[in-house]
């Protein structure tokens, strides 16, 4: 199931609440790299210690992932450009994520993520994965899954 939106962003947070809250000193930068809105509510329940990665991926047009898995989720947000995804959940849709939008990956799910179209497009993923795991693994492309030329 690949979740898709509009344009805000995820934040996991602890405590609740501004109480004893203080503002940062001295010097600090703070660069947000992408934002995304992913439309549905999800959890996230780990087993145990996990890694997380963080990537910028830029695929040029006409470039695609390879079908894949991975060991864990895998949040991505679409900075620019449009990525269509293709997961081998019995239908093999395409699903169509523009800049400002955002998507998530289930654990062991194969799947592709394609530039179908005319300009580079640049995507940052998070993945959380089992601690050592690589968080990619190449996968067979599923016989149900024709993807267009």
């Amino acid at each position: 199931m690949v979740f898709t939106g509009g344009a805000a962003g995820l934040v996991i947070g602890a405590g609740a609440g501004s109480a004893g809250a203080t503002p940062p000193s001295g010097k600090l930068t703070r660069e947000e790299f992408a934002k995304g809105r992913l439309a549905d509510a999800f959890k996230i329940q780990t087993s145990g210690p996990t890694d997380f990665h963080i990537q910028r991926v830029v695929l040029e047009p006409g470039a695609d992932s390879g079908w894949h898995t991975h060991p864990g989720i895998a949040l991505d947000i679409v900075k620019k450009g449009t990525v269509t995804a293709y997961l081998d959940d019995g239908e093999c849709k395409p699903v169509k994520v523009e800049a400002g939008q955002a998507f998530l990956f289930p654990a062991a799910v194969t799947h592709i993520a394609r530039n179908e179209g005319d300009e580079p497009a640049e995507v940052y993923v998070t993945y959380l994965v089992t601690a050592g795991a690589d968080p990619r693994k190449d996968a067979e492309a599923p016989a149900n899954c024709k993807l267009p030329s």
